[in-house]
């Protein structure tokens, strides 16, 4: 057929070339294709295309779903740990100091301040009360931890000296709570009140009584 050349079915510019010069070529074009089990490089690069974006998709959500997982347990670690260190003060009379002199509980020999979970003296203090002293689930990595201060400050706050837990860093922004509290300003030892942080106030600091 002049001006096609049919046997080049294989090419978008072939498939063209055919249609426009005879309905013949074209239909013939379909039937080749319908009993062609292969691919075009172009239906390639597509299929391709297609599924990098599916497994893109897939992955920024299932990171989302991970962060917000782990985000959750947070949360019911360090609830964990006000009750256990409730039952502390319920048992002591108090909550563990930053300064131990300044404690009355002869089972403090040291302060308390510190991560949680990694063998600081505080999970000392709270092992009677829990099975496994909980530590963030990103322990090690930068920025991610569980603290107690028994004296932190909270500037504007009535009292402006508390006992606190808190995780330093929430992975999305739906659980952080730095602003939720009458502080103006944190004291910041240990990464308290930053901008990713989730508070615990137990309580007036026992160091100021």
């Amino acid at each position: 057929m002049e001006g096609c050349h049919c046997g080049e079915w294989e090419t978008l510019l072939a498939l063209m070339c055919c249609f426009k010069a005879s309905r013949t070529c074209y239909n013939s074009y379909m039937f080749i294709r319908a009993t062609n089990k292969g691919f075009t490089l172009i239906e390639l690069l597509v299929s391709i295309a297609i599924i990098t974006m599916l497994a893109t998709v897939v992955t920024i959500t299932a990171s989302a779903a991970r962060e917000k997982a782990r985000d959750t347990q947070r949360v019911n670690d360090l609830e964990q740990l006000r009750i256990a260190l409730r039952l502390y003060l319920e048992q002591h009379g108090e909550y563990p100091c930053e300064h131990e002199d300044r404690c009355d509980s002869a089972v403090q020999i040291d302060s308390a301040n510190g991560r949680i979970g990694v063998g600081n003296h505080i999970d000392t203090l709270l092992q009677p009360y829990l099975t496994t002293v909980p530590k963030d689930p990103l322990e090690g990595q930068e920025s991610f931890s569980y603290y107690y201060d028994g004296y932190q400050s909270c500037a504007g706050g009535d009292p402006d000296r508390l006992a606190v837990i808190f995780a330093r860093h929430m992975e999305t922004d739906a659980y952080k709570n730095y602003d939720q509290f009458d502080c103006t300003e944190w004291g910041g030892e240990g990464g308290a009140g930053n901008d990713r942080s989730y508070m615990v106030v137990l309580g007036q600091s026992q160091d100021d009584k």
